[in-house]
């Protein structure tokens, strides 16, 4: 299983998160960053655009580090990515969240991961 930290947010996206003023401009960042095009289906990208602007707001409120909200996020992109391209019934997808959540709950030295 591939790790999830600096998997989709890098340390200077999420600089550029923290220096957005509004939600606007969070969106707008992480359309960039995850090269979101509303073209080829806008609902869908601003359906999308929510759930990660949540996550991130999730992430901010509970204190996460920097690493931690990389992960976070990155784990929740992985699953709804898995769920949505394999449409994964309830309890696959729980399955495939809980191993995610798992292989990054633990803090390790590199060498044992």
């Amino acid at each position: 299983m591939k790790l999830c930290l600096w998997a989709d947010l890098k340390p200077e996206h999420i600089a550029a998160l923290d220096a957005a003023v509004d939600e606007a401009g969070t969106r707008q960042v992480l359309a960039q960053t995850l090269q979101l095009v509303p073209e080829d289906n806008p609902l869908r990208h601003s359906v999308l655009l929510e759930f990660y602007v949540n996550n991130v707001r999730f992430a901010r409120e509970s204190g996460f580090s920097i690493e931690k909200l990389s992960a976070f996020f990155s784990i929740m992109k992985r699953n709804h990515d898995e769920m949505v391209e394999a449409f994964l019934p309830m309890e696959k997808s729980w399955d495939y969240f809980k191993a995610l959540l798992l292989a990054h709950a633990v803090q390790r030295p590199p060498h044992s991961v």
